[in-house]
């Protein structure tokens, strides 16, 4: 049963590591500038009277804030698409400390019937000792949430 669940734990995480991205061609990339070009010349409004010193720097702003914008939009997209990718591996969380103490951590018991100690003081910690955990879990709704985003920014 153990190498039946390490098995199938191995195949899932290689199944969540295996999204493939398509990369855009140049005549693809050339497209998209063309088309953002043209959006943002189109809400830019045509000159019909000479321009003034303050009406070429509103226009200037104004244009120039668009593609601002729409440039941290870009970036936007890519960092979530980035993220997204991430989500697809499982979680891993390690932990690990090395306690010591001074002296001994003893303890004596008392009978609950009579009163008495019932039993010479005793330790059951040594003075120093090391602890360590790892844990990891994989939520396969997160996978397959993380999958579509994925498959949808592509």
């Amino acid at each position: 049963m153990r190498h039946f669940l390490l098995a199938t734990t191995a195949a899932l995480t290689l199944v969540a590591c295996q999204s493939a991205t398509t990369n855009l061609t140049p005549a693809e990339l050339q497209a998209s500038a063309q088309s953002l070009r043209s959006t943002i010349n189109a809400n830019s409004e045509p000159v019909t009277a000479p321009i003034g010193v303050y009406d070429a720097m509103a226009r200037a702003l104004k244009n120039n804030l668009d593609h601002r914008v729409a440039m941290m939009e870009l970036d936007l997209a890519r960092q979530d698409y980035e993220l997204s990718r991430w989500d697809q591996l499982p979680k891993v969380v390690a932990s690990g400390g090395y306690y010591g103490r001074g002296n001994e951590a003893g303890a004596s018991s008392l009978s609950l019937l009579s009163g008495r100690e019932s039993l010479e003081p005793s330790t059951s910690l040594e003075e120093e000792y090391a602890a360590g955990d790892l844990t990891a879990s994989w939520n396969i709704l997160d996978f397959g949430l993380s999958r579509i985003r994925s498959e949808q920014l592509q």
